[in-house]
């Protein structure tokens, strides 16, 4: 994969994080439920990424994640938190739920991959 994807340009270093390689059933199991340990879901709403949370992130949490991941966001945005959008009223299920409205680049989807995994620290 390295060789023939990475090595022509169709996948970036950083899309090597968006899945995992494993024959332990215990190692992909956790992985799943890690996956999901604070983050719950996303959707767009027009050009801005809504990602769903079981849980807030910690205050002062947000201007970290706006430092380490400024590069996947579109230029002269910010990660901040939002309620719900009245686009999100299909799903009355999740409205209790936490959210990070995200201005993704909708490029960099390994780093993105990265931010989840950092949300699930919380």
């Amino acid at each position: 994969m390295r060789e023939h994807l990475l090595g022509d340009g169709l996948i970036s270093e950083e899309d090597f994080t968006l899945f995992k390689i494993t024959d332990d059933l215990q190692f992909a199991r956790r992985e799943v439920v890690n996956f999901y340990y604070n983050f719950h879901s996303y959707r767009y709403v027009g050009e801005v990424m809504v990602i769903r949370l079981q849980r807030q992130i910690p205050a002062g949490a947000l201007v970290r994640l706006n430092e380490d991941f400024t590069d996947i966001l579109k230029p002269d945005t910010v990660i901040t938190t939002c309620a719900p959008y009245p686009e999100e009223a299909n799903e009355p299920e999740l409205t209790s739920l936490a959210r990070l409205c995200v201005p993704f680049n909708r490029k960099s989807l390994g780093r993105l991959r990265a931010l989840l995994d950092r949300l699930n620290q919380f």
